[in-house]
């Protein structure tokens, strides 16, 4: 079974589109002028496949987006891109609580979206394949002594999946997958056959999708009652309600940064 890895964290560029490997021969001739022995190693040229490194909207998917750098974690079987899961900064509550993941955004003109994965399988034997999520760990504080969330629990909904070609779909899990830490969840599965080409998987959706999803997404305001602006795209910045992270009011709260890992596994099946 082959993993495939990929954090919370976008990664970073890295193009796989074309390479070429060269192994020269080499000759060596060791002898007098009347007698001569050597060896000879032979010169091999090898083509990959051509693979496009876009990233595209997941619910216009044969528009191009730029959600900023991102790098293919595979070969032929591949997990393009992986939306960060940000619950932004928050007042301390005694209070239960669900806060919202900032839906994603983009360079350019495209409006926020729900939350997605973006996986590729572009292998000539189509043998199927599987996405999964894991919480590594509960939520800690970044301090020398780490503070544990308690009962800090992340939760996706209104899974859905999107391509350029619907026909031999993958199955989505559609039920809301509560994520436990150290527990492995299946969100996608496609047998032999099923899954070829891009595929979109999105928790929730904009108002402007025109795939049957309902809306999950709002604006943020900041304390003055004006749309928060995201500092990298300068652009407004939605909640997405199809990601949550719910909090005891009975669990302490330091002023701190408090993080996981989130996995998302890409495993291609036999």
């Amino acid at each position: 079974m082959l993993l495939v890895l990929l954090s919370r964290y976008p990664l970073k560029g890295k193009h796989q589109s074309f390479w070429l490997l060269f192994l020269l021969s080499i000759s060596c001739i060791f002898g007098n002028s009347t007698e001569a022995n050597g060896f000879s190693e032979s010169s091999v040229i090898e083509f990959d496949k051509k693979v496009d490194n876009y990233i595209y909207d997941p619910e216009f998917p044969t528009e191009i987006v730029d959600p900023g750098t991102s790098e293919a974690v595979g070969r032929y079987l591949r997990m393009e891109f992986a939306s960060r899961l940000d619950f932004g900064i928050n007042e301390q509550s005694d209070k239960n609580e669900t806060y919202y993941s900032k839906g994603q955004l983009f360079y350019g003109s495209t409006p926020a979206r729900g939350n997605f994965i973006q996986v590729s399988d572009l292998r000539e034997h189509n043998w199927g394949w599987g996405l999964y999520v894991k919480q590594e760990t509960q939520f800690s504080s970044k301090e020398e002594h780490p503070v544990m969330l308690d009962g800090a629990k992340i939760t996706l909904k209104q899974p859905w999946i999107n391509s350029t070609i619907l026909e031999h779909s993958p199955r989505v899990n559609d039920s809301e997958i509560e994520l436990v830490p150290g527990q492995l969840n299946q969100l996608v599965h496609a047998s032999a056959g099923e899954g070829v080409g891009t595929w979109l998987l999105s928790f929730g959706a904009s108002s402007g999708n025109e795939n049957g999803q309902k809306n999950s997404l709002i604006p943020k305001y900041d304390d003055r009652g004006q749309m928060e602006i995201d500092t990298i795209y300068q652009k407004n910045v939605y909640l997405n309600k199809a990601v949550t992270l719910n909090v005891p009011g009975k669990t302490k709260k330091q002023n701190a940064v408090y993080q996981t890992d989130v996995t998302w596994i890409l495993s291609e099946l036999p």
